[in-house]
């Protein structure tokens, strides 16, 4: 179970990261 939330946390991180740097290339 540990390593199933760390792959979540991981994916979860990847995510926001991705938001993130879209939203400064969109600005």
């Amino acid at each position: 179970m540990e390593t199933d939330g760390v792959t979540l946390t991981k994916r979860h991180a990847r995510v926001e990261f991705r938001l993130m740097t879209a939203s400064e290339t969109k600005v």
